[in-house]
C-alpha cells in the first residue's frame, strides 16, 4: 500500500466530494435543480466552497458563529441546511463601507463611529440567505430569512479562520466582494455543520 505525498490535499478532495454529494442529495430531496452557481459552507473547516457548473473555482476562508450551529431563532447560531442567496445589498459601496438594516451608512469601519474592538459589523457587500427546508431553516422561529442570516463583509478581518460572529457567516471584505460580483442572486448556498 501506497501513501499518498499529500494528505491534505486528499483530504480536502475527500471533503469535498462528500460535501458536493451532499449538496445534490439535498437539492434531489427538495426537488430543485441545482443552480449552475453554488456555495457549500463546510462549518468545521470554516471554509466556503464557489462552484460553477459543478467546478470548483474557488475557496474562501470564513467565520461562523461563535455559538453552535442552530437554526433557532435567538440562538446566534449559524443556520445548516439549504438556502439561497435571496437579495444582493451594497453593489459599488466602498470596501469597509458599515451598513445598518442593509441600508449604507456612508462611512466605512475605518472611521465609523459604530466601530469598536467588540462591534461586528456587518460591511463592504450582503448576500441575504433565504432558507428552502421547511420546518429546519424556514418557517416560524427558525426562518433563516427572518433572522437576518447574511454572508458579509467584516471589521474583524483578522478573526477570519475561526468562529467568530453571532450567525452570519464573514469573509474578508476584499474576498466579499469577489464572491459578491460573481454570485448571482437565486443561487443555492448548502451548509453543512
Amino acid at each position: 500500500m501506497t501513501t499518498s505525498p499529500f494528505p491534505l490535499l486528499d483530504l480536502k478532495s475527500e471533503l469535498l466530494s462528500t460535501l458536493q454529494s451532499q449538496f445534490l442529495q439535498t437539492c434531489q430531496r427538495l426537488s430543485l435543480p441545482p443552480s449552475p452557481h453554488h456555495l457549500l459552507v463546510h462549518i468545521p473547516s470554516q471554509e466556503l466552497y464557489h462552484f460553477i457548473n459543478n467546478t470548483l473555482t474557488k475557496s474562501y476562508s470564513i467565520s461562523t458563529s461563535d455559538n453552535p450551529p442552530s437554526c433557532q431563532e435567538n440562538s446566534f447560531g449559524t443556520p445548516w441546511g439549504m438556502h439561497k442567496i435571496a437579495e444582493k445589498h451594497g453593489d459599488n459601496a466602498p470596501i469597509g463601507t458599515v451598513f445598518k438594516a442593509r441600508i449604507s451608512t456612508n462611512q466605512t469601519y475605518l472611521v465609523s463611529p459604530f466601530n469598536s474592538s467588540n462591534d461586528r459589523l456587518v460591511t463592504t457587500r450582503i448576500l441575504w440567505l433565504a432558507g428552502l427546508e421547511l420546518g429546519l431553516n424556514q418557517g416560524p422561529n427558525i426562518d433563516s430569512f427572518e433572522r437576518f442570516i447574511y454572508i458579509h463583509g467584516t471589521n474583524r478581518e483578522h478573526l477570519i479562520g475561526t468562529p467568530a460572529t453571532l450567525g452570519c457567516i464573514t469573509l474578508t471584505n476584499k474576498d466579499i466582494i469577489t464572491l459578491f460580483n460573481s454570485t448571482p442572486c437565486d443561487s443555492l448556498v448548502y451548509i453543512q455543520k
